[in-house]
């Protein structure tokens, strides 16, 4: 995104603009309103992001890696 130099400057910047915003929203709904009744879902956005590494999902229970990873 962005790259396309053949786009007037103006278009460009509005393309970074949306995809920051896109991307604010996405780290936004995996760290606010973090609580115990959340936490599964915001590891699952984490994780969708790339923000946990093997190593620190491997720390959680069974049960907790079976809703975190159950996409796989």
């Amino acid at each position: 995104m962005c790259d396309d130099e053949a786009l007037p400057l103006h278009n460009r910047y509005l393309q970074l603009y949306e995809l920051i915003h896109k991307r604010a929203k996405e780290i936004e709904r995996a760290f606010d309103e973090f609580s115990r009744t959340t936490a599964i879902a915001c590891l699952i956005i984490m994780r969708q992001l790339g923000l946990l590494t093997q190593t620190e999902l491997d720390r959680f229970s069974l049960d907790t890696l079976h809703w975190v990873m159950r996409d796989d």
